[in-house]
């Protein structure tokens, strides 16, 4: 697990110092609790304003609907990964898999809160197809520091499986209890290997 600063969106008990000022990271720790405990449909702005402790029109003020909390929170993510060094020296597959595991480990406070949000968006239209425009630019961001070739027909193939793959190790992380998450590192290799065709079309870190 990564901590400190790595782990913007890390678990806090409702009432710390930051959460009263309408802290907007504080706002999504707490929004992301509320998902765990009640799902991403059933709670309502004023049930994270509650929880953050501020009032429902100060939380609006800086998200003024749930999507806003999750591009936020995903936001966060993707800074923190892209914020750590790359082995240059490493072979791509390799890379790649330690960025991803990184992901894993920046979201692991919130997994429950998250498991839930992805579960209910493909019944909520209003948010699965910016959701997936969205996820299609983190991954091709994701890609792009390891060295791997994103533009072009080719590179958005490659950007498409990696999303296939990273939604499967999700599947398999958001139930997986084993211990250092035996059962979705065995996903992830699984899954890296079946994409292995694509490794000769990756060009070398520009």
């Amino acid at each position: 697990m990564v901590g400190g600063d790595e782990q913007p969106y890390a678990a806090v008990s409702v009432g710390e110092p930051g959460v009263e000022r309408g802290d907007p990271t504080a706002i999504v720790r707490a929004a992301m609790t509320c998902f765990a405990a009640r799902g991403f449909a059933a709670t309502s702005l004023d049930d994270i304003a509650d929880a953050a402790l501020i009032p429902p029109a100060a939380l609006r003020a800086i998200f003024p609907d749930k999507g806003a909390i999750i591009r936020a929170f995903t936001a966060g993510v993707d800074r923190a990964v892209l914020a750590a060094p790359v082995a240059v020296g490493a072979p791509l597959a390799q890379r790649f898999r330690a960025v991803l595991w990184h992901r894993l480990d920046v979201m692991a406070p919130h997994r429950d809160g998250l498991a839930r949000v992805i579960g209910e968006i493909p019944g909520t239209p209003a948010f699965s197809v910016p959701v997936g425009v969205r996820a299609f630019r983190s991954m091709r961001r994701m890609l792009d520091h390891v060295g791997i070739e994103t533009t072009g027909a080719a590179g958005r193939m490659r950007v498409r499986a990696a999303c296939f793959l990273y939604a499967e190790v999700l599947r398999r992380w958001f139930a997986d209890r084993s211990s250092g998450w035996q059962e979705t590192a065995r996903a992830l290799d699984s899954g890296l290997a079946t994409l292995g065709h694509l490794a000769p079309a990756m060009r070398a870190p520009r």
